[in-house]
């Protein structure tokens, strides 16, 4: 039998043989990339930055509705940022669970206060403005859900955040007459509730680059549930809207 197979392959012309090299080399490529789609796994990684314009939110008491008026007048908002590092569970092709890591840094700031002094003193400064920001460690959990698309995906991101507070500092920069600058940094945890915890929304969009990488895109809105003043009376409570980038390795089984 194997004899007359030779046979049969030795009277073939030239151009068959190259057509059947072809043919056997497409296949094998084909088995390669489909081996290597099929040993990656149900789970990824991700890791991702978000730079956010974060603010406060205050309730004060009737009684002292003048001292949440002077704030609102005198604060505005800060730039501050996310990142983090998260572990994904893939659940079929439409949901996504991420459990992860971050470090954040939120706060706000006040305007610039015109100072002058009787008689004038060039050692003084003549004007100066604050910028308070709370930093947190934190574990979250966040769902993913695609909507639609195949080689943009877009989705719905749902998820929650419990913050343990690390430290608040307080910035006051001064400037002179003579167009110099000074600043004073002091930091505390004392006085502040922790841990905190935050509800996160978002909606994005995911480019896939690869079936090993995508990239992410994703409008997040981020809000403290618990006021980061332990007072019974007044509460404060901190949110920041970013733009998330995250970058994901699909990991191989």
């Amino acid at each position: 039998m194997s004899r007359l197979i030779c046979k049969h392959y030795n009277n073939l012309p030239l151009k068959v043989y190259l057509l059947l090299i072809v043919l056997l080399s497409f296949c094998s490529s084909t088995k390669c990339q489909l081996a290597a789609t099929e040993r990656t796994s149900k789970y990824s990684m991700g890791l991702s930055y978000c730079p956010a314009v974060t603010f406060r939110s205050i309730r004060y008491t009737s009684d002292q509705q003048y001292l949440q008026t002077l704030r609102n007048h005198m604060e505005t908002p800060m730039y501050g940022f996310v990142a983090s590092l998260a572990i994904h569970r893939h659940f079929g092709k439409k949901g996504t669970v991420e459990l992860g890591v971050s470090f954040s840094d939120m706060g706000y700031k006040t305007k610039e206060t015109s100072l002058i002094w009787e008689p004038a003193n060039p050692q003084f400064p003549t004007a100066t403005w604050s910028a308070f920001s709370y930093q947190y460690i934190s574990l979250a959990a966040r769902y993913k859900y695609i909507l639609g698309g195949k080689k943009l995906h877009y989705y719905i991101l749902p998820g929650f955040s419990i913050d343990v507070l690390l430290q608040r500092k307080a910035r006051v920069y001064s400037s002179f007459s003579d167009a110099s600058s000074q600043n004073s940094i002091s930091a505390t945890r004392g006085g502040f509730s922790s841990p905190n915890f935050s509800i996160v929304a978002a909606a994005g969009v995911q480019l896939n680059l690869s079936h090993r990488f995508a990239i992410c895109f994703e409008p997040t809105y981020k809000r403290g549930l618990v006021s980061v003043v332990p007072d019974s009376d007044n509460h404060e409570y901190l949110y920041a809207l970013g733009l998330n980038t995250q970058l994901i390795f699909h990991l191989r089984k």
